[in-house]
């Protein structure tokens, strides 16, 4: 595998554990984000961009010398707190554009260097449960990526829907709930280790999938509530599927 990854997001959080371990495995790794991480690494770049702005990401290619990438990690993402039918315009502009938006954009911007390249979405746990504008926008994501893999076969795509990650942006959401269990959280090194062990074994995942990533304290098993049913019309019958 060429060993020339990008990572979004790459400032903090998720991201930044991600480069540290790419990094720890041999890559050249270009982080994106528009505030400097504090990685002193002569193999990590830094890409000053911001995702929402569309002609920062149509310049990201311009600023990798590499003909080839191996590796396109999405990380970036945001979320606020807001009850589903009280959201903000802006809020819904910035969650749909850096969630959803961005990664396509980026991805598409890219594209040309990913032959037989992995693209790996940090998505959410999220999208199987009803979360607002943050499950949504990481349900369209997943949706939308399991589309390029149908029609891209010499790129692999991956989906990683992680359950709640012990992040900045995490306890920002969560500093006010005393109920909340931090001990049920993965951690950014979880994740990072998560990846390393995606592209030691990416041959054996179809392209498409969505992988569940959780710790050994959350392991229970329940990570669909989808509620399905079937409806046949020539007899109209209705039969509940989960």
């Amino acid at each position: 595998m060429i060993k020339v990854a990008v990572v979004s997001g790459s400032s903090y959080g998720i991201g930044e554990a991600i480069s540290r371990k790419l990094l720890e495995k041999g890559f050249k790794v270009y982080g994106i984000s528009r505030t400097p991480p504090g990685i002193g690494n002569p193999q990590f770049v830094w890409l000053k961009a911001d995702l929402m702005n569309e002609s920062d990401i149509r310049n990201v290619p311009n600023q990798i010398e590499e003909k080839s990438i191996g590796l396109l990690v999405n990380n970036a993402g945001t979320s606020v707190h807001e009850k589903v039918l009280e959201f903000k315009d802006r809020d819904f502009n910035l969650i749909f554009g850096l969630n959803f938006i961005a990664p396509i954009k980026l991805t598409i911007a890219l594209f040309p260097k990913l032959t037989n390249g992995i693209v790996i979405n940090i998505s959410s746990l999220a999208d199987r449960f009803p979360d607002g504008l943050y499950g949504s926008s990481k349900a369209a994501l997943n949706n939308y990526f399991e589309t390029i893999a149908a029609e891209n076969k010499d790129v692999k795509v991956i989906n990683a829907l992680p359950s709640y990650v012990d992040t900045p942006l995490l306890r920002s959401l969560h500093h006010n709930q005393k109920d909340f269990d931090w001990n049920q959280t993965n951690q950014p090194k979880q994740i990072a280790e998560f990846i390393d062990f995606m592209l030691d074994n990416s041959a054996n995942i179809e392209s498409g999938s969505r992988i569940v990533v959780v710790s050994g304290s959350q392991d229970d098993g329940e990570y669909d509530p989808e509620k399905l049913w079937l409806f046949v019309t020539d007899n109209k019958k209705l039969t509940k599927l989960k």
